[in-house]
């Protein structure tokens, strides 16, 4: 392998087994922090759904304090039936306004809001005026007034209007709930999805280290000079040893390779004497080769 292809192969790798699982832990990350976020945005509207009922439910509560205690002065004409009573508007004022901060993004309850003040008022002022009677003493003229069922629908029209106010925040907070659970149920997929992802990227990267040491226990070894490459350079085999596992050799012989030797140095010697002696016959005179049983 060349230094490029080292290099090339180092730097896939550095991508492989860096920058992969670094977007693999984000991606978590990231959609457990928006998860988080949302989780507390909704226990905020939950809070705030709450924090918006409750102001109704005093407003109506105030309302119907105040009823009672005008229904207890018009019966009794004691003056301490007035006594919380005379506080009332001023609490119903703070009820109020916090229900106008805490729904000024929503046009529906600001349509509401508009229209539950003058229902209000027009409720007092309605209290208010059957009291005065009776403190100057104009009893049938307080009769005849409550006998018109005005206050009666006034008050029915602010139980209605704070009911369709309460169904509006639930309905809203309903919605913000199903949101809420659709994207905890898209985040728990993506999740199982990444962990899977995970698990098959380490069985890779598992796979692909134990693939390439095997390839880096390969040589390359050159058919014609008996040289290894190794880093870049070709060496003798001896030299590669001591590179790479700091070895140092010495040079003998295998006995089967002994044998071999000698094999085949008897055998030359044998054709040697051979050829020695077909000379020296062929210089013999023809009576001598007869006699030696070779033939002429």
């Amino acid at each position: 392998m060349t230094a490029d292809n080292r290099v090339k192969r180092s730097f896939a790798l550095t991508i492989l087994g860096f920058v992969v699982p670094c977007i693999l832990v984000a991606v978590p990350a990231v959609i457990a922090y928006r998860a988080e976020r949302e989780l507390s945005a909704s226990f905020g509207w939950v809070t705030h759904t709450r924090e918006v009922q409750r102001h109704l439910q005093k407003i109506l509560f105030v309302l119907v304090d105040a009823e009672a205690r005008q229904r207890g002065f018009l019966l009794t004409m004691n003056e301490a039936f007035l006594e919380a009573y005379q506080s009332a508007p001023g609490v119903l004022a703070g009820e109020m306004t916090a229900l106008r901060g805490l729904t000024g993004d929503n046009a529906v309850q600001r349509e509401n809001i508009a229209l539950l003040g003058p229902l209000v008022k027009g409720k007092f002022a309605f209290m208010e005026q059957t009291i005065s009677l009776l403190r100057q003493g104009e009893k049938e003229a307080v009769i005849s007034l409550v006998s018109t069922h005005r206050g009666k629908v006034i008050m029915d029209s602010i139980r209605t209007l704070i009911e369709r106010m309460d169904a509006e925040e639930g309905g809203l907070l309903s919605i913000r709930q199903q949101h809420l659970a659709l994207n905890a149920r898209r985040s728990t997929t993506i999740l199982v999805a990444l962990v899977i992802i995970n698990v098959i990227f380490a069985g890779t990267v598992i796979y692909l280290l134990r693939r390439l040491e095997r390839l880096q226990n390969l040589v390359t070894v050159c058919a014609w000079s008996r040289t290894v490459e190794y880093q870049g350079e070709w060496l003798s085999f001896e030299e590669y040893l001591r590179r790479r596992f700091n070895l140092n050799t010495s040079h003998g012989i295998s006995p089967e390779e002994v044998k071999k030797a000698f094999g085949e140095l008897n055998l030359r010697k044998g054709d040697k004497l051979s050829n020695q002696q077909d000379q020296e016959s062929a210089r013999l005179p023809d009576s001598a080769k007869l006699i030696t049983g070779k033939k002429p």
